[in-house]
Parts: structure tokens; sequence; C-alpha cells
């Protein structure tokens, strides 16, 4: 059965943390690593922060070898037309 982790990125995950989890998964068998599509957070806490999804896992994916990248779900209203 393969592992899975789901981040919720919006919670000041910074992109040094993003690097860490992504190796960590690949050194410790984790197949593949989610993230949410949101820019606020869910405790309501404005001072976070949040990469855009789709930016980070893009980035993910030109510094890891095997670990498959996803969103959880990514909403078209967030995205400029």
């Amino acid at each position: 059965m393969e592992v899975c982790l789901m981040i919720e990125g919006q919670e000041d995950v910074t992109w040094e943390d993003w690097l860490a989890l992504a190796a960590a998964c690949e050194e410790n068998g984790v197949g593949t690593m989610f993230r949410s599509d949101h820019y606020l957070s869910v405790d309501d806490r404005r001072e976070r922060g949040s990469l855009d999804a789709w930016g980070t896992i893009t980035a993910l994916g030109a510094v890891t070898e095997k670990l498959r990248l996803g969103t959880m779900v990514s909403p078209a209203t967030f995205r400029r037309r």
C-alpha cells in the first residue's frame, strides 16, 4: 500500500519547509505528497502566508526524483480568467 501525505500549505509553509518535506518523503518511502490549494488559513490566521499550490508542486517536481505531487482540489475561482 502506498503512503501519501497531505500538507495544508496555507499555514505559513515556507519554500524551505516544502523542500524539507519533499526530501523526507523521498527518503522515507512516501510515494505521493498532496497539498491544499488555499490561500487563507483554516484557523483564520491572516498573518499566515501561502505559496501558490501549482507553483509549489511544479517547483518541487524539478527537485525531486520519484515523489508524485498533486493538489487536493484546485478551485477555478482562485485563478484569473
